[in-house]
């Protein structure tokens, strides 16, 4: 099978849609960073990345609409459809991923736009 696994934070989402045959899809894209193993040469450099287009269906749809929220952090596995090639304005030949069928996503939610929190829970000691 071709099944693949993305990790990366979501750039844009839309809601739920219906579909001719009643099935439901929500789509979002995230943006996935590339590592080449070279450090960035300037403050205002940034990694190569690119963006992955996901479309999940059903029941998964609506758990997943309010959770989908622009630079929340996403692990998706699913099937990887055939890559389109396009060209830039700037004449560059680019290719569109995407993942159809998405069958699991796992999301990591921030809090007000900060590093997600996470909560430890501390045992009580008695006292004697």
């Amino acid at each position: 099978m071709n099944n693949y696994t993305f990790s990366g934070r979501i750039v844009s989402s839309r809601t739920v849609e219906y579909e001719k045959n009643g099935q439901k899809s929500n789509g979002l894209s995230i943006k996935v960073n590339v590592l080449t193993g070279q450090k960035a040469k300037g403050e205002n450099e940034y990694p190569p990345s690119n963006i992955i287009d996901l479309t999940v269906w059903d029941k998964l749809a609506t758990v997943l609409e309010p959770k989908a929220v622009k630079g929340n952090f996403v692990i998706a596995s699913g099937k990887l459809a055939v890559p389109t090639i396009y060209t830039s304005k700037e004449g560059d030949p680019l290719v569109n991923l995407s993942l159809h069928y998405v069958d699991e996503v796992n999301i990591i939610e921030r809090d007000n736009g900060d590093v997600p929190e996470v909560k430890e829970e501390k045992k009580k000691t008695s006292k004697a």
